[in-house]
This record gives C-alpha cells, structure tokens and sequence, in this order.
C-alpha cells in the first residue's frame, strides 16, 4: 500500500499494514484522501460498487446451506 501511495505521490499517507484497514498507527491527510477519491473514481467498476444502494447476495455455509444477505450502503448522499 505504501508503494502504491509512493506512485499516486500521497506524500502524507503511511499504511502499518498490508492491507489500510483500521491500525492506530495509519495516517493520511485530506488532500491525499481527496487525491485518492478523485483517482478511485476514474474507476468504473468501483464508481459502480461505491453508488450501488442494496446488493443481495445468495451463498452456501459451511454446512452447506443455502443463504441470503442483503447488503445496504450507509451513505446517506445516496438515500432516494
């Protein structure tokens, strides 16, 4: 993720981990997370994920069971 941030030139972002979920130690400053955004957004696949309101999806447990869940976005700028 660091070389990632090196490449988009987000000078005040620092991940602790692979991945960028929740570590006390991440930081990012505003401007990077808007630079971020913009960049993320020229991403048709992820504008698609990202304005999507309901998703449903069927799936199997590990006994085999067939189950449903619905995810629901909790961005209230795309509320109908």
């Amino acid at each position: 993720m660091n070389n990632e941030c090196s490449l988009l030139k987000l000078n005040d972002t620092r991940f602790n981990n692979p991945h960028g979920l929740a570590d006390r130690l991440n930081k990012s400053s505003a401007f990077d997370l808007a630079q971020l955004s913009w960049k993320a957004m020229q991403n048709e696949k992820f504008r698609e994920i990202v304005s999507t309101i309901n998703y449903n999806c069927s799936f199997f447990d590990k006994e085999g069971l067939r189950k449903q869940h619905n995810w629901v976005n909790t961005n209230k700028l795309l509320e109908e």
